[in-house]
């Protein structure tokens, strides 16, 4: 506390500091609690949209078994060239201020080729599906990820006021409280001494 001035001032702008930092502390800590139910929120998408990617990996595969059955796998090739029938939309949403954008992907589906056999187009539409699914749990992964580093930083400066920066102008304002009574009582003291001194020279 050597660089610490013992003034009436100095603990007053100590306690303000600490009124700061206790509401700093208690914001952080609601928005930490926000981003955890937004992360909790968004794995319980995770996993509805894992499930339903595996149901469209297990379609795709007997899609894929059926048509090669149908045009062989040149046929497959030839109608692969084709781009997907997709259309994908970025729709702003925030948690906590955080920014995580959601994806919505919607499956045109396409026309049907009068020429094509029914199997491949079968097959078109469903790896469409393939792609929206794929397309939709790595959008929400990454926004799974994206709120993990906020947790984090929010943990690292949470914990920071906590245990390091509130503790110590706690102290340093108990110090300033203890020395200021210290000085107080000194004066006291010596005002005394004064007085009684003055007395003495008054009575002889």
């Amino acid at each position: 506390m050597e660089n610490v001035r013992v003034t009436r001032k100095e603990l007053i702008d100590t306690k303000s500091r600490i009124n700061l930092a206790e509401r700093g502390l208690e914001l952080l800590k609601m928005k930490r609690s926000i981003v955890v139910l937004g992360i909790f929120k968004k794995l319980k998408e995770l996993g509805r949209s894992k499930s339903n990617l595996s149901q469209a990996v297990s379609t795709a595969e007997k899609s894929f078994k059926a048509a090669v059955k149908e045009v062989g796998e040149i046929g497959i090739e030839m109608a692969s060239s084709e781009a997907a029938d997709l259309k994908v939309e970025t729709i702003s949403e925030k948690t906590a201020g955080i920014n995580t954008p959601e994806i919505k992907v919607e499956n045109l589906g396409g026309t049907k080729d009068i020429l094509m056999n029914s199997n491949l187009y079968d097959l078109k539409k469903v790896y469409s599906k393939l792609l929206e699914e794929i397309i939709k749990t790595y959008m929400i992964e990454k926004e799974v990820r994206d709120l993990l580093k906020e947790l984090f930083k929010l943990n690292r400066r949470t914990n920071s006021i906590e245990y390091t920066v509130l503790p110590a102008l706690i102290s340093t304002a108990n110090y300033l409280r203890q020395s200021l009574d210290d000085l107080e009582r000194g004066n006291i003291v010596s005002l005394k001494f004064v007085k009684n001194n003055i007395l003495e020279d008054n009575g002889r």
